[in-house]
């Protein structure tokens, strides 16, 4: 192919050339060929590199090799996969220098099974089943126990040792010292604890040994009756029963008091009567009857949440009215809680709507006479009346203190009038407080009539919207 005998062409140059371009050189005829002089080099640097790769992996793989008895220096690892782990010396612990879990991967609960012993500063668990539990002192919150061993013994020997401390004169003079306190007690109807003997502090070994009660029955069975007791604390998990009468000076209940009858204070002396009223809240509060039905709290408001039926007489104090007319005695509500009338302490009544047989007036307690042909006014203190229009006048004028901006005033003629129509020409308001007021309306007709036109007179007080209530629909 005309190249020289120390030249090479073929596919391991263009191989080469795509790593070590330099060593890769064109012909003549365009063929590559390999400089061999310039590999050299590259292959002797090579070599030491891959040598001293080799020397690393020929130290690493003399680490991992076992002796003789089976072990290796040192192993790092991110995962291990044994069935036993165990120390190489029977007498030499495991050490783990590192927190440690130990985790079943079918359950959520680690669980952890000790054939041997643990030995350990402190140990927390959830749960803990143990078959023997050896320890000095237990500190806990709560104990659940089917039954302590020792216990019953130590309690009945208490026992046994405290009834026999009680001779018969003991219990007689404790029996009769109790009675004669209780009877200065109800006599007095004071409860104090001042003059009761107070009993011996007890002593760590025999709590019971106090020689203040006698029981009737073994002090081991389930119940016991208590015939005379001298006692400053009692603690009665379970139920309490008293036969007969008891004497308290004051009672706490935290939860619920069932009683089937409640009276005044009353004592055994026939001379001293029951004291005659029963006090609820005497110091002030809120007293709350039947679910919120009935509600009296200590400023005196009653809120009665039903229907009240009285028997007798519902009577308001006239000392006890609120002077202002403005206050109200007396509110109507319908059954969507609307109030839909009232009355005020002034006697004014305010009703959504009125049906009645008959409506009164009360008329003037004084009035002046009627007109003449030089007067031209009248007086009145009601808000209804009659008057004449004594002819040929045209206009007469009614003075009444019920005039006011709001009046509504109707006329209605009672005779011949003449075919004149009576009208209001005009109303006159001013306070009541100005001196010389005199709120008044003018009657008046467009003409001289031929003869007296006698009329009635009607004040209506328009109310503002604000105190008008809405009617039923």
């Amino acid at each position: 192919m005309g190249l020289s005998h120390d030249a090479q062409v073929g596919l391991i140059a263009q191989e080469l050339e795509t790593i070590f371009p330099q060593a890769v050189q064109d012909t003549d005829m365009g063929y590559k060929m390999i400089q061999y002089e310039k590999l050299v080099p590259i292959t002797i640097s090579a070599i030491q590199e891959q040598q001293t790769q080799i020397n690393t992996l020929s130290q690493q793989i003399n680490d991992l090799a076992l002796s003789e008895a089976g072990t290796l220096p040192s192993l790092s690892t991110p995962q291990l996969a044994t069935n036993l782990i165990s120390p190489l010396v029977s007498d030499q612990p495991i050490t783990i220098d590192a927190p440690t879990i130990i985790k079943d991967q079918h359950t959520s609960t680690p669980d952890l099974i000790v054939e041997g012993e643990i030995a350990a500063d402190s140990v927390s668990a959830r749960i803990a089943k143990l078959d023997t539990l050896e320890v000095k002192e237990i500190v806990a919150d709560r104990i659940i126990a089917g039954s302590i061993e020792g216990l019953d013994a130590k309690i009945a020997t208490l026992s046994a040792k405290t009834t026999s401390t009680l001779s018969d004169s003991d219990l007689t003079d404790l029996t009769d010292r109790i009675k004669a306190r209780l009877e200065s007690l109800v006599a007095t109807d004071s409860a104090t604890a001042v003059d009761l003997p107070t009993p011996p502090e007890a002593t760590d070994s025999a709590v019971l040994d106090t020689n203040v009660y006698d029981l009737t029955s073994n002090i081991s069975s389930d119940s016991a009756t208590l015939l005379t007791a001298d006692i400053n604390f009692v603690t009665v998990n379970n139920y309490l029963a008293v036969i007969g009468s008891a004497t308290i000076t004051q009672l706490s209940v935290t939860d619920t008091l069932n009683v089937n009858q409640i009276q005044s204070t009353c004592t055994s002396d026939p001379s001293s009567p029951c004291l005659p009223t029963l006090a609820l809240q005497p110091l002030g509060g809120t007293v709350n009857l039947a679910q919120d039905t009935l509600i009296v709290d200590s400023s005196g408001q009653v809120s009665v949440n039903g229907n009240l039926s009285v028997t007798g007489t519902l009577a308001l104090h006239p000392n006890s009215t609120d002077p202002s007319p403005l206050g109200k005695l007396l509110q109507i509500y319908n059954e969507e809680g609307v109030e839909v009338g009232s009355i005020n302490a002034s006697g004014s009544a305010n009703l959504a709507e009125l049906t009645t047989k008959l409506v009164t007036i009360a008329s003037p307690a004084t009035a002046t006479a009627s007109s003449s042909l030089i007067t031209t006014t009248t007086t009145s203190n009601a808000t209804a009346g009659n008057a004449v229009l004594v002819s040929p006048n045209t206009e007469l004028t009614i003075v009444s203190p019920f005039v006011t901006p709001n009046s509504l005033v109707y006329l209605t003629p009672t005779g011949n009038s003449d075919n004149k129509v009576l009208f209001v020409k005009s109303k006159t308001s001013c306070d009541q407080s100005t001196p010389s007021c005199e709120a008044s309306f003018t009657v008046g007709i467009d003409a001289p009539a031929s003869s007296d036109i006698p009329f009635n007179w009607w004040i209506i007080e328009l109310a503002s919207p604000e105190s008008t209530l809405t009617p039923n629909p």
